[in-house]
């Protein structure tokens, strides 16, 4: 054994100092401990200095949380009057996904325990997503699927030369799918966009690896009890009219522009002249179902070339093909709920198209509760739970602020005739905002309209079939609210009739009641000022003379528009109170702050940005910078 090598190992060596002892891991350790608390110190040392000087600071978690936001961001070898775009952005790490994180919230609510005065759909919500983590009762589906198979006729690739062609009808099938909660747009999607107004489109989908699908293809069909030559020789056919129909679908989407995609508009009795293959009066009733069609409503479609296309394809392509295309969809988007060997193909076959990557299971049933919920239970619950009194309370003040600004600036304004300005100001006093939901929605009423139903069946099979069943119904009842529940549900400010909305996920992520209103000005103050612009470009002509329309367009044409109307409604409101406090470690005004703020919320939407004089003012910027001339209207 060599001693002297166990020596140097295990004695230390008496030459060495105290760091040099030390291994790399320790030097870290002990770095990062030192940097910690001289940060620390500081924070102490300034926070005793703005006290000493009788400057208020700001010290809690939110504001804590923004002095680190900021400061990690701020480019300091710009100079701001020089270049304030990358003074701001230079350095910008990505914002925290708040879309993400709200979901991440509701979902965490699916596993609390059920409290006294949750509504029956909280709890079914909580008993639906239960059920799809455990599925204990997944292999009892066949019974269930197996009584919609005999309402079709059954699936040709298991029933051989039995299957009666004379017996089916593709318009049939989808009826009896959709009214028992199964997927039914397998060759037509159809959306009720607004009242006497149907859009139709052409099914899309993706199958990459054609073999691998395939393969998927047959397995399943052994699985359900098809013999393996008869199961390879039917499901080519059926991939074969798949790709037939995808060909009509994307020929139409290449050959046009976004806006001529759905540029043919008839009524249901000129369609049926034109396309009398299907009584389309009768298809759009049921696929609409309890909403009613008349012939006078009209149908969007693709242009009659590819909409023609697709119902030659249709009524040329044999019945067995079709049974076997639209059982085959079926299963497939139901596999998940099926027996654990259906869903080892499907995982399989996915693993192999993806290098790899497999959904987790929990994440697969909290988006499953999307796709069957209108509005999850927990979703308006926990919107409820954000916003108390006291935030509805500040976030209406400072909506109000914003809007009486952009009238305040109308009134004022010489380049405005007095009968758009009239008509200006009345178009805003008639805007209403609405703040993470309509009150409605809070006191019960809303739950009465969305969740009449209750789950059926055992096992998780029948409860999806049972949520989805409800949620087609529920879709054409309120079709009059969907505008609003899509706004609702949304990652951006909205506008409809006359109506601001502030969703929950926008909230979250301009406005905290906890920090100095100078940045929420900045962030939400200066988001609803653009919509509350766009909403009134998108009247100008019903609202202006012409020579009022173009003066408006050009001095739109300023970058900063919204952001001097945040910024003057901001003063505006500190005018009447006290001076706000400013960050931990931040040496910056609230004034510089609220642009700073406002831009870095917004980084990519402001490449050309010029500064404006109020902004070179804050900043003490030589006389002689150039800045962007233009008032806020």
């Amino acid at each position: 054994m060599n001693r002297e090598y166990l020596k140097s190992r295990c004695f230390e060596d008496e030459d060495e100092n105290w760091w040099q002892r030390r291994s790399g891991m320790e030097r870290c350790l002990f770095i990062g401990l030192l940097f910690a608390i001289l940060l620390s110190l500081a924070c102490v040392i300034y926070i005793s200095l703005q006290i000493l000087l009788n400057v208020e600071v700001c010290s809690n978690t939110s504001c804590l949380a923004e002095s680190y936001r900021i400061a990690t961001r701020l480019n300091n070898t710009v100079d701001p009057c020089e270049d304030f775009y990358q003074y701001v952005c230079g350095v910008s790490p990505e914002r925290d996904n708040t879309i993400s994180t709200l979901k991440q919230k509701v979902n965490e609510m699916l596993v609390e325990s059920a409290g006294e005065d949750d509504s029956n759909a909280t709890n079914d919500e909580r008993k639906l997503f239960d059920n799809c983590l455990n599925q204990t009762d997944s292999e009892n589906f066949i019974v269930t699927f197996q009584e919609v198979l005999e309402d079709i006729g059954g699936w040709p690739v298991l029933v051989g030369y039995h299957w009666r062609a004379r017996l089916f009808e593709w318009t049939d099938a989808v009826y009896s799918l959709k009214s028992r909660g199964y997927p039914f747009s397998m060759f037509l999607d159809v959306q009720l966009q607004s009242e006497g107004r149907i859009k139709l489109s052409i099914v899309s989908f993706a199958f990459p690896h054609k073999g691998l699908y395939l393969q998927f293809m047959i397995d399943t069909a052994v699985v359900f009890g098809a013999d393996r030559y008869q199961a390879k020789l039917q499901m080519e056919n059926v991939l074969s009219f798949m790709e037939e129909l995808q060909g009509v679908a994307e020929k139409n989407v290449t050959l046009k522009r976004p806006d001529e995609l759905f540029g043919t508009h008839v009524t249901v009795e000129e369609m049926q002249k034109i396309y009398d293959e299907i009584q389309w009066l009768d298809f759009l009733n049921n696929i609409l179902y309890p909403y009613t069609v008349t012939d006078s409503d009209v149908i969007v479609i693709p242009s009659h070339e590819h909409f023609g296309a697709f119902i030659d394809l249709i009524t040329s392509i044999p019945k067995r093909v079709q049974a076997n295309y639209m059982v085959w969809r079926v299963i497939e988007e139901m596999i998940p709920f099926m027996s654990k060997q259906l869903q080892y193909l499907k995982g399989n076959y996915t693993c192999q198209i993806e290098s790899g990557t497999h959904q987790d299971h929990h994440e697969f049933c909290c988006e499953s509760l999307d796709a069957i919920y209108v509005l999850r239970p927990l979703q308006l619950q926990y919107i409820q739970n954000r916003l108390s009194a006291k935030r509805k309370l500040m976030i209406e003040e400072l909506y109000l602020a914003v809007k009486e600004e952009i009238i305040s600036q109308l009134e004022n304004s010489r380049w405005i005739d007095d009968e758009s300005r009239q008509a200006s100001v009345d178009f805003f006093e008639m805007t209403e905002v609405v703040i993470g939901a309509p009150d409605g929605y809070f006191n019960g009423s809303i739950f009465e309209e969305l969740y009449t139903w209750e789950l059926e069946g055992e096992s998780i099979f029948e409860m999806i079939l049972s949520a989805r069943k409800n949620y087609f119904e529920t879709l054409m009842v309120m079709q009059n609210s969907s505008v609003m529940l899509n706004l609702i549900k949304g990652t951006e400010i909205g506008y409809s009739t006359n109506t601001i909305v502030l969703p929950l996920a926008v909230l979250d992520e301009y406005f905290d009641e906890e920090r100095p209103m100078y940045l929420n000005y900045a962030e939400l103050g200066v988001a609803i000022a653009e919509v509350l612009l766009k909403s009134l470009t998108d009247n100008v002509e019903q609202l202006w003379s012409n020579s009022t329309v173009e003066e408006f367009e050009e001095r739109t044409k300023c970058n900063s528009v919204a952001l001097l109307l945040g910024y003057r409604s901001y003063q505006k409101w500190a005018e009447s109170r006290r001076k706000e406090a400013r960050l931990v470690a931040i040496e910056q005004t609230p004034n510089q702050l609220f642009w700073i703020s406002a831009m870095s919320s917004s980084c990519h939407s402001y490449v050309q940005f010029r500064p404006n004089q109020y902004l070179l003012k804050d900043f003490m910027c030589a006389s002689d910078t150039h800045f962007d001339d233009c008032d806020v209207l």
